[in-house]
């Protein structure tokens, strides 16, 4: 019997959802790690896409951005350790 790790991927790329499933992950882990990390900034911050690599997060204010911004590298660090299949390299925060 196969265990649901080994067959959901399977399943997922033959429907050509993968991607957006690593996608729907990766946000949610960032999301989640924001509320741990950074819980003053929770409302201010939020993980919005993940595309070609790149996390984008939205910031309400510039404060916010600023906070994220220092906090980056050890966003990617725990993201990259949690889903290495996802191939993160970069963080961008954008204003909302």
């Amino acid at each position: 019997m196969e265990h649901i790790r080994t067959l959901l991927p399977a399943v997922l790329k033959k429907r050509g959802l993968h991607e957006h499933a690593i996608a729907a992950l990766v946000i949610h882990h960032a999301n989640l790690w924001i509320g741990q990390k950074l819980p003053a900034m929770r409302n201010e911050l939020t993980a919005r896409a993940f595309t070609n690599t790149v996390l984008v997060i939205a910031a309400a204010h510039s404060t916010a951005a600023q906070e994220c911004q220092q906090a980056a590298t050890e966003l990617i660090t725990h993201l990259k350790h949690g889903i290495p299949e996802a191939g993160l390299t970069d963080v961008r925060i954008v204003r909302e």
